[in-house]
């Protein structure tokens, strides 16, 4: 494999990676329940893929920019789903 091909294939599991949170948001969503996801676990996973994505762009390192940017969507999407279906009482 040529290096450009390594690079399309890691870019491609790092957004493959990230859709491992869709079942997840799925319940929360069908559910309309959130009340046994951790926000703690989201903040920590959050602010880690915030820090990879400044490496990667800092080192120029395609494929983990785009890993992470899809990691950051899928993580700011199950934190909002969690806070949306959040029992108030909870907060």
């Amino acid at each position: 494999m040529t290096p450009t091909q390594i690079e399309v294939a890691m870019s491609v599991f790092g957004v493959i990676t990230a859709t491992q949170l869709v079942p997840a948001c799925y319940r929360i969503w069908y559910r309309r329940s959130s009340d046994d996801f951790s926000l703690w676990s989201m903040g920590i996973a959050l602010v880690t893929q915030i820090l990879w994505l400044l490496y990667a762009i800092y080192a120029s390192i395609t494929c983990l920019i785009i890993g992470s940017i899809a990691w950051l969507i899928a993580l700011f999407t199950m934190t909002g789903l969690i806070l949306r279906y959040r029992n108030k009482e909870k907060l």
